[in-house]
């Protein structure tokens, strides 16, 4: 019998208001319209089996669900959230108000200490979340749907490893930064569990317990990442990005790390990656420093400081023509994860035929972003478009977009143009879509003044894109 396909939904977003028993939580208004979308633009197979935490805000989002999948069977097991205090500590509290009490549970990271009554211990938590696992493999039903908890969800993720035991104080501190560090968004879905993902599968995590590093490592990365936002210059600029857009394997901000140690680097990967590709790292050889995603630090080595077969690089893009055009094949998957992440923050997107004066644009609507897409363009200029449309959203033009972005409408225009298609450009090219922006950032570069565009913002959200490209993106509490 194969396993069924297994999808984990979370709540949609719930109230933040004192509350005396965490299961009765109910939705927000917001919530109940977000899970209601999100029910209609569900693009998943169709489940055959809904199953839902008995918690009051999962119920609630699953009410949709269940209504747009009338012949799903529907089940409510133990996949609620992760009770660590006790309800009777709580009683008339805000999040704000239990925070201490949330720190020193974790900071006792004893796996069998019970706070009180109604609470459970982290090693019963996981083993609920392990029997539910095993439950569900054994399950008949070819698809599974699965509406829980941000905790439990990320427990699925973490403790399918065997390297992890829920036993252990070690397992359970690094447990606690693995939530911190990949937070699950309201109305996210987890459908590919990725080991790459988990503190298990990062050998260079870097020193230290838990993958922290020394004040001395931190201050050494605070100077590199001063020294690489050095680029003020419109020839410099186009350099970064031009470089960081070939430089697929790392993210763009480590991309642009590397670029300030060494310009002229070509290829640049981890001895062990080398090695898997038949090349040997001479001795010697500098290392560069770039972020590891559960540590501080990882060293990678230039092509040129390794032995082998010669590596192909791929062809630059043109960055000095029509700025609508896109060379290059995207699938239409790429354009409906790229959607369904979409919808996941609350932006709604809408094809318009006719509006040929412009590619789209962004604005924001009750609680609800919406994207305008001329719908007279290829798939490619429509995608490129809705990363530019992204970007201005992910940068903070439009200003506070909770869980995504800081308010940044205070920048001048022409900078969150040069900072939107700087963006989109680098997500793009990426993918491998040539998209000719130098000429339209060269034109609103004229009009800045003393306004000056932040290469920080420009990375970070094109970080950010990049993930919702890939279905991963999640957003901040």
């Amino acid at each position: 019998m194969m396993n069924p396909t297994i999808r984990f939904i979370r709540h949609a977003e719930s109230a933040g208001l004192p509350t005396n028993d965490p299961s009765g939580i109910s939705l927000t208004e917001r919530g109940k319209q977000a899970a209601v979308l999100a029910a209609e633009q569900y693009n998943g197979p169709e489940p055959n089996l809904i199953v839902v935490s008995p918690y009051l805000c999962a119920k609630q989002t699953a009410e949709p669900f269940i209504a747009q999948f009338p012949n799903a069977t529907v089940e409510t097991w133990p996949v609620h959230e992760f009770t660590y205090i006790s309800p009777a500590r709580c009683v008339g509290t805000t999040a704000a108000d239990r925070r201490p009490l949330v720190e020193k549970f974790w900071s006792l990271a004893d796996p069998r200490y019970v706070d009180g009554e109604g609470a459970e211990s982290f090693l019963d938590f996981t083993e609920r979340v392990l029997i539910t696992l095993g439950k569900l493999r054994a399950r008949p039903e070819e698809s599974i749907l699965i509406v829980s908890h941000g905790i439990y969800m990320n427990a699925t993720a973490f403790y399918r490893f065997p390297e992890e035991v829920p036993h252990a104080s070690d397992s359970m501190r690094r447990f606690h930064q693995y939530t911190k560090e990949f937070p699950i968004s309201n109305l996210e879905i987890l459908e590919d569990f990725d080991p790459t993902e988990t503190f298990a599968k990062c050998p260079e995590a870097g020193a230290g317990e838990g993958g922290f590093c020394s004040e001395d490592d931190r201050a050494s990365i605070d100077q590199l990442i001063n020294k690489s936002l050095a680029y003020n210059t419109g020839d410099k600029i186009v350099e970064l990005f031009e470089y960081i857009g070939r430089t697929t394997v790392h993210s763009p901000y480590n991309a642009m790390l590397l670029h300030a140690q060494n310009p002229k680097a070509k290829m640049m990967l981890s001895a062990q990656n080398w090695a898997k590709l038949g090349r040997i790292v001479r001795p010697h050889a500098r290392p560069y420093v770039i972020l590891s995603t559960m540590g501080p630090v990882s060293f990678v080595f230039d092509e040129t400081e390794t032995e082998g077969e010669p590596l192909q690089i791929p062809e630059q893009g043109n960055l000095f023509n029509d700025m609508l055009a896109v060379s290059g094949d995207l699938h239409e998957k790429a354009w409906e994860r790229l959607l369904n992440s979409c919808r996941k923050i609350g932006v709604v997107i809408e094809e318009e035929a006719g509006r040929l004066f412009q590619a789209g644009l962004i604005r924001v609507e009750g609680i609800l972003g919406k994207i305008m897409i001329n719908s007279s363009h290829p798939l490619e200029t429509k995608f490129v478009t809705l990363l530019h449309e992204l970007a201005h959203l992910f940068c903070g033009h439009i200003g506070l977009y909770e869980g995504i972005c800081q308010d940044r409408s205070y920048v001048h225009p022409a900078m969150k143009e040069v900072e939107a298609e700087a963006t989109a450009y680098l997500v793009a090219e990426r993918r491998g879509l040539k998209s000719h922006s130098a000429g339209y950032i060269s034109t609103h570069l004229r009009k800045k003044g003393e306004a000056s565009y932040s290469v920080d913002t420009i990375l970070v959200a094109s970080g950010k894109i990049e993930a919702m490209c890939k279905g991963k993106f999640r957003m901040r509490k």
